[in-house]
């Protein structure tokens, strides 16, 4: 599931407000395994090339997020519980962030490569977990 999410996400369709950064804009991340996806304010950065004479290089968007998730690991877990819209962020709240590399061909505009790191935590314990997928 996280492969479909992150190549038929949001992500293709933020808008951006100058030629590098996009808006703010939310999406569903399944990051947790057998949880349901958690609500994630999200934001895109396209970095500048390294060297204006190398065609060949690749074109590089950061992806930052927070969790804007009202509900706590629990909820996350409960396939019964849907989200809703109107409810507000509270202590229980899981607190998570993710940032996501995806590289490009410049000149087909190809995924070359994605990697993904999420990190949530409970408590007084942080998990972070990392996913990569490259063009072979």
């Amino acid at each position: 599931m996280l492969p479909v999410q992150f190549l038929f996400g949001a992500f293709y369709r933020a808008k951006y407000d100058g030629w590098t950064d996009s808006g703010v804009y939310h999406e569903f991340i399944p990051w947790l395994t057998n949880a349901n996806p958690i609500r994630f304010e999200l934001y895109n950065r396209i970095l500048p090339k390294q060297e204006q004479n190398e065609a060949d290089e690749p074109l590089k968007i950061i992806q930052s997020g927070k969790s804007c998730d009202y509900r706590n690991l629990s909820q996350l877990y409960d396939k019964s519980h849907l989200y809703q819209e109107q409810a507000s962020f509270n202590g229980r709240s899981v607190s998570c962030s993710h940032e996501a590399e995806y590289i490009f061909d410049r000149t087909d505009l190809v995924i070359q490569k994605i990697t993904g790191s999420f990190e949530i935590q409970i408590g007084n314990v942080t998990e972070k977990d990392v996913f990569m997928m490259e063009k072979g």
